[in-house]
C-alpha cells in the first residue's frame, strides 16, 4: 500500500503546524493571566477572597498642585480675626426690584470668602479677594421673606503650607417685602396746646429711604406732601399762623417707587393738638416807676404782649377811654406809648391790651391790670381842689391866730 503525500481538505491546520499553534496558545494564556493580575491588583482582594473597588478621591483633579511638596494641612480656625458683614442700603427691609449688596470685611489679602444664609447654607464664594468681598443681589417677588446672612473667609499660608479660616461673622438680618415700615411721628411743642398765630412742627421719620412723605389730617386726603432727597429719612412739616380750624389729629406715611411700582407705608400713629383763641394777658408798666409825675411832664407807658410774625396791634386806655393805638408787623413783645397831655393834676388809671392778626382776623388778649398815675405840682404834691382848699384854710387860720396874739 503506497503512501500519498497530499493532505485532506478537512484536516485541522494544527496537525500540520503543531509547534506554531502551541506557541499562539501560550501567548494568549500569558496575556489573559497578566490582565487578571492587573485587575486584581487594582481592586484588591479582601480577607474573604472577594474583590473590592479602589478608594475614589473626590477632592479634585488627578494632578496635585503640591507634587514634590508637602501637602497642606486641613484648614484651622486659628489666629484669623472675625469678619464683619454689612448691608447696603442700611435698612431692615428690601423692596422687590431693589438692588442690595452684602459686604464682608476682613484685614487680609488673597482670601477665599464665603457667604452663608441661616448660618449653614452657602450662597456664594469669591476667591483671591483683598479686604472686602461684595456680594450683589436684586430682590424679586419670589425671594420675599426674612433672611439671615453671615460670612467667613479662609487663607492659605505658604510659609507653613497651612490653610486657616476665620470664625463666622455676626448675622445681618433683613426682609424682602412689598410693604414699607410704619413711620414714627412726633409734634412740637410737646404741650400740644397752642394759641392762634403760633406754629406747630410735625416730625415724621422712616427707617427706609423713600421718595415722598405725606401728612394726613383725620382720615382724608394728604394735607401736605414733600419730595424727599436720597439721603433724607425724616421730614418736618411746619404749619404756620395756626387758627382753631387747624386743630385735630394728624398722621403721616411714606411712598417709594421702584421700577414703576409704588409702595406706600402704613400710616403712623396719630398725634393731636389744640388751638385756642385765649391769648396771654397783657401787662403794663409806667416810667417813672413811682407813677408820680410833675404837671406838664410826659410819661411813658409800656405794654407787654406776644405779637407774632403775622403782626398785630397794641391799645392804650385811660380810665376805659382809648387813648392810643399802635400797629406792628413781625415779632413784637412790647410797645411804648408817650403821654404828653399831663397838664391837669390828679390821678388816673392806665391799662393796655394787644391783638394778634392771623389770616386777617384780629384775636384780642385780655386787658392788663391798671397802673395808677399821679400828676402833681412841681413840689411833688397833688394840686387837687380839696388840697388847695385845705391849704387855704390852714393859711387863713394861721393869720387869724397871729393877729389875735397881737
Amino acid at each position: 500500500m503506497g503512501i500519498s503525500g497530499s493532505q485532506s481538505e478537512n484536516q485541522p491546520v494544527g496537525h500540520c503546524f503543531p509547534m506554531l499553534v502551541y506557541c499562539l496558545k501560550l501567548i494568549i494564556h500569558m496575556a489573559a493571566t497578566s490582565s487578571l493580575l492587573v485587575i486584581v491588583a487594582s481592586f484588591g482582594v479582601d480577607s474573604a477572597g472577594s474583590l473590592s473597588p479602589p478608594p475614589v478621591d473626590y477632592g479634585g483633579p488627578r494632578s496635585s498642585p503640591f507634587r514634590g511638596r508637602r501637602r497642606p494641612a486641613a484648614p484651622q480656625s486659628v489666629g484669623l480675626p472675625k469678619p464683619t458683614l454689612t448691608l447696603e442700603p442700611q435698612s431692615s427691609i428690601i423692596l422687590p426690584g431693589e438692588n442690595y449688596s452684602l459686604s464682608c470685611h476682613f484685614p487680609l489679602t488673597r482670601c477665599s470668602v464665603e457667604l452663608y444664609t441661616h448660618f449653614k447654607v452657602r450662597v456664594m464664594t469669591k476667591t483671591d479677594v483683598n479686604y472686602t468681598a461684595v456680594f450683589r443681589f436684586s430682590a424679586t417677588q419670589t425671594s420675599k421673606g426674612p433672611g439671615t446672612y453671615n460670612c467667613k473667609y479662609q487663607k492659605f499660608f505658604e510659609t507653613n503650607m497651612t490653610w486657616a479660616y476665620s470664625p463666622i461673622s455676626d448675622p445681618v438680618q433683613f426682609s424682602i417685602t412689598d410693604e414699607l415700615p410704619k413711620p414714627t411721628i412726633s409734634v412740637e411743642p410737646a404741650t400740644r396746646v397752642l394759641t392762634v398765630g403760633e406754629r406747630v412742627n410735625i416730625n415724621c421719620t422712616s427707617s427706609h429711604r423713600s421718595h415722598i412723605s405725606n401728612l394726613y389730617r383725620e382720615q382724608g386726603q394728604p394735607t401736605y406732601s414733600y419730595n424727599m432727597s436720597e439721603f433724607e429719612r425724616s421730614i418736618i412739616f411746619t404749619i404756620k399762623e395756626l387758627t382753631p380750624q387747624d386743630a385735630g389729629a394728624y398722621s403721616c406715611s411714606f411712598v417709594k417707587a421702584v421700577k414703576g411700582a409704588e409702595y406706600e407705608s402704613p400710616r403712623s400713629d396719630i398725634v393731636t393738638f389744640n388751638v385756642t383763641e385765649k391769648l396771654p394777658r397783657a401787662t403794663i408798666s409806667v416810667d417813672p416807676a413811682s407813677g408820680v409825675v410833675s404837671r406838664g411832664k410826659p410819661i411813658r407807658l409800656t405794654c407787654i404782649g406776644a405779637i407774632l410774625p403775622s403782626g398785630g396791634r397794641f391799645y392804650f386806655y385811660r380810665d376805659d377811654d382809648k387813648k392810643g393805638t399802635l400797629d406792628v408787623s413781625g415779632n413784637f413783645h412790647a410797645a411804648s406809648f408817650i403821654v404828653n397831655d399831663m397838664v391837669n393834676t390828679g390821678k388816673w388809671n392806665y391799662t393796655c391790651g394787644y391783638a394778634r392778626i392771623v389770616q386777617q382776623i384780629a384775636y384780642h388778649a385780655p386787658r392788663s391790670i391798671a397802673v395808677e398815675v399821679t400828676v402833681a405840682e412841681f413840689n411833688g404834691t397833688s394840686n387837687t381842689f380839696p388840697t388847695r382848699l385845705c391849704l387855704s384854710a390852714i393859711l387863713l387860720l394861721g393869720i387869724v391866730l397871729v393877729l389875735g396874739m397881737e
